[in-house]
């Protein structure tokens, strides 16, 4: 049996190497019945790389059940059991990864400096929450800030990414009454000096150290040193979605730049947005207020950016300005059902020619009895919203018109209608006259809004396609059905409509991947085009 378990161990690396998720899925599920039946069965080591193999290819939801069923074996290190923690952590689950990694405190077979890391991120993101429930409570802050200033004061030089994340708690100790003992603990700007001089006297720096930096500048309030070293951060060869998604979320949750006032501050959230942009399984969240000072603070973004990024920041603007067109689906103007996008009706072959149509998928939106019955919308009870049309208020309702041309899902998945009343004249869309070669594996963006959420971005390789379907790989957050596909020029190239960890290969390829699928956009033309053609009875 031990054998066997080692064979499984083997079974899922090949399929994480192999990028086959179901595979993977399968065979750890079978993997995490075998340990428990043994009691073990793997060793340390085996199990410890089987989980950074998980962990650097961010699939949490195959790693967090062998993260329980390694933690629960007797023999357990401390360091396959903090591990453990960490996918734990991952997943949101802080009760059991707490537990866990107080039990492991003051061990000597564990990497201390990890364990009070992960201890210090629970309580930082405990107190996020605490802010996104609009309730910011100072006790959560507190517990976070002295957990992150212990593990740093236990080794200063090592730990740099710890006191870090102490400065930035420290300040925003400096809005709450009753912290003005931690405070005299340790000043923010003096912490913050101290880590900006190691990181620069390091003869050799990690990926990391380069974010430090930045963060320690941008707390002393040097944006352009701030913008310089995130410069050398984006470009390094470590820094992919995961780290640079980390940052992102850094300086938007607890620096909170998107609130400042200062436009050198809040560029510094564009810079990182537009090196995500070109990093594969990135999800990169935009708001209104982000699209309109992109627009009127050109020359100040140069700045940030330098000559370096200049291709970056192009293209995030490419980006922000197909935003425009993009429109949130629902019931009311505060919730969402799904999304879709305009275009003239000349690029789809409908009149008249230069009046925009609403496209989106049928099972968001259909008057058909098949469709409503799965779950789709009604004409009559849809309302569209656009948070970044310009001359439209985000809270503005539009309503459904005529349906022009629908498909049912099994086929293109496509509903195209009129809008009442008219939206304003906008810049429309460049649509792509042919797909991405196949085995080029360029990369795909998609533009909707997640969960009925606000916009993002959500970048992602192709995978393949075969008319009318098209398959890229599966961000992170997976966008919303009815998004705009479109390739690494921009151009539009297909109606995103599903996905799924089981989704059939195409062009005659047997078994299946995990992937996302969007309907080419000239197959829908195409089927519009017959419509019309089609003699009407009668």
């Amino acid at each position: 049996m031990t054998g066997t378990c080692t064979a499984l161990v083997g079974a899922v690396r090949n399929a994480v190497d192999g990028l086959a998720p179901e595979a993977a899925r399968l065979a750890a599920a079978q993997l995490v019945h075998c340990v428990g039946r043994l009691n073990g069965g793997v060793s340390d080591a085996q199990a410890l790389e089987l989980l950074k193999a998980l962990l650097r290819k961010r699939w949490f939801d195959i790693a967090d059940p062998l993260a329980d069923a390694f933690a629960a074996i007797p023999s357990a290190s401390s360091e396959l059991r903090r591990r453990c923690a960490q996918v734990m952590l991952e997943r949101g689950r802080h009760g059991p990864a707490l537990r866990i990694l107080l039990d492991l405190r003051g061990k000597p077979d564990v990497d201390a400096a990890e364990v009070l890391g992960h201890i210090a991120r629970i309580r930082k993101q405990e107190y996020v929450e605490s802010i996104e429930q609009g309730a910011p409570d100072a006790r959560l802050l507190e517990r976070a800030t002295r957990a992150y200033l212990d593990a740093y004061e236990e080794d200063p030089d090592a730990r740099t990414w710890h006191g870090i994340n102490a400065v930035a708690l420290l300040r925003c100790c400096e809005g709450e009454s009753g912290l003005d003992a931690l405070r005299r603990r340790k000043d923010a700007s003096t912490l913050a000096r101290a880590i900006l001089d190691r990181v620069s006297g390091m003869p050799q720096r990690q990926t990391w150290d380069l974010g430090t930096a930045a963060e320690a500048a941008l707390a002393l309030g040097e944006y352009d040193q701030a913008a310089a070293w995130l410069r050398q951060y984006i470009g390094d060869a470590g820094a992919d979605a995961f780290e640079l998604g980390a940052t992102l979320r850094q300086l938007e949750q607890i620096w909170r730049l998107g609130e400042r006032s200062d436009p050198s501050a809040r560029a510094l959230l564009d810079l990182l947005r537009a090196a995500l942009l070109e990093k594969t399984n990135a999800t990169v969240p935009v708001t209104a207020a982000d699209i309109q000072r992109v627009r009127t603070t050109a020359p100040q973004l140069e700045a940030v950016f330098g000559i370096d990024r200049f291709d970056s920041l192009e293209n995030y603007r490419r980006g922000l300005e197909r935003c425009a067109c993009v429109a949130r689906i629902g019931r009311s103007t505060e919730t969402g059902a799904g999304t879709g996008f305009v275009l003239p009706g000349r690029l789809l072959g409908l009149e008249p020619p230069e009046a925009f149509v609403l496209v989106t998928n049928a099972h968001v939106l259909s008057d058909r009895d098949a469709e409503r019955n799965r779950g789709s919308l009604h004409p009559v009870e849809a309302v569209v919203t656009f948070a970044a049309l310009p001359g439209v208020s985000p809270e503005q309702a539009f309503e459904i018109g005529d349906i022009l041309f629908s498909s049912d899902r099994e086929a293109l998945d496509v509903t195209v209608a009129r809008l009442r009343p008219d939206i304003p004249a906008v810049a429309a869309y460049p649509v792509a006259q042919v797909l991405p070669a196949r085995e080029s594996k360029a990369q795909v963006r998609v533009i909707g809004h997640p969960s009925g959420r606000g916009l993002s971005f959500s970048v992602n390789e192709l995978l393949d396609h075969e008319s009318p379907r098209v398959h890229y790989r599966t961000a992170t957050e997976g966008g919303s059905s009815g998004s705009p596909v479109f390739n690494p020029e921009w151009k539009l190239i297909a109606l995103h409509h599903a996905g799924g960890q089981s989704v059939p290969r195409l062009n005659g390829q047997d078994g299946s991947y995990q992937a996302n699928e969007g309907i080419w956009i000239g197959a829908i033309r195409e089927g519009i085009r017959r419509h019309l053609d089609t003699p009407r009875s009668g």
